[in-house]
């Protein structure tokens, strides 16, 4: 991974950035462990910080596929998988206890974001057939 490399070169350790982020420093060894990618915003940024382009952290295949991960699927289409993360405030975290969730009749978040899902294929599908 580059971007331990780079820290290193600039004389700075994972918690530098992690201040100059405003994030905690697991969020950054993340980061530099192919756990997930930094935002936009957050990889600008970190460009900026350490005085170089994304793709001298990241190569565009790692940047396309980093997310993925092969896994046994029951759809022989569907073996993509992808890791997800939100930044949410106070009250959207509070909104997804899975007490809430259970109240509308979820029995996990990973249901109740696989219904999300869902809902917005057909919200796409049907804004595609408005525009055709």
């Amino acid at each position: 991974m580059l971007l331990k490399e780079l820290l290193q070169s600039k004389g700075l350790q994972q918690k530098d950035l992690a201040e100059h982020l405003g994030v905690d420093k697991s969020y950054i060894s993340k980061l530099a462990n192919y756990k997930c990618l930094p935002t936009p915003e957050q990889a600008v940024t970190i460009c900026e910080m350490l005085d170089c382009n994304i793709l001298d952290i990241y190569n565009k295949k790692e940047i396309d596929l980093i997310l993925g991960t092969k896994k046994a699927s029951r759809n022989k289409d569907e073996g993509l998988y992808y890791k997800l993360s939100v930044r949410l405030n106070k009250s959207g975290c509070n909104c997804l206890k899975i007490e809430n969730l259970k109240l509308l009749g979820f029995k996990t978040k990973k249901e109740w974001v696989l219904d999300c899902i869902e809902k917005l294929k057909i919200q796409l599908k049907e804004r595609n057939k408005n525009n055709e």
